[in-house]
């Protein structure tokens, strides 16, 4: 193989991991935003199927749903 075949690969694997590091922050910052709405949820709301309210975006989703 040549350099500029090297030089080629390279360029596509650091463009492939440039959209992959996005994805990953996004899918991490979803886990954490789900994790909290989890360990916000209590008891009592379970119990009773209420609505739990999202933190950040102040809407009210029912728990059947989530």
């Amino acid at each position: 193989m040549e350099d500029s075949d090297f030089d080629s690969l390279i360029a596509a694997v650091n463009d492939s991991a440039q959209n992959v590091r996005g994805l990953y922050f996004t899918f991490l910052l979803f886990a954490f935003y789900t994790t909290v709405i989890v360990f916000s949820t209590t008891d009592e709301q379970l119990l009773k199927q209420a609505a739990a309210r999202l933190p950040l975006l102040d809407v009210e989703l029912p728990l059947l749903g989530f």
